[in-house]
């Protein structure tokens, strides 16, 4: 479901049904720039940059895995718990180097 063109009109009279998906685009790249975001960054990826900051950030992944209306925390978890666990390996390295551990396997 797309948004109505006549959004911005006053008069409720002259609403027109939703808007085609033609003109979908050109408000995507619009929208895109006004938010800096980069060319190649489509719809789609939204709500995987959602779940993947909010996970970084510590969140609780029954709240993400909510949020995004995932079925089970164990599939958020399984698609987008990698990258946490590759940090939580840096973050382990980078900490057994502090103190004088060495590597971490």
């Amino acid at each position: 479901m797309f948004a109505r063109d006549a959004f911005k009109l006053r008069d409720v009279s002259k609403l027109e049904g939703p808007q085609g998906p033609e003109r979908v685009p050109a408000r995507w790249r619009t929208l895109r720039r006004r938010l800096g975001l980069p060319d190649d960054f489509r719809i789609h990826d939204w709500p995987a940059s959602l779940v993947t900051n909010d996970l970084d950030n510590g969140e609780n992944p029954v709240e993400v895995s909510a949020k995004v209306r995932h079925h089970s925390p164990g599939y958020t978890m399984a698609r987008y718990g990698k990258r946490r666990v590759e940090g939580a390996r840096t973050l382990a390295a980078s900490t057994a180097g502090r103190i004088g551990l060495g590597t971490v396997a």
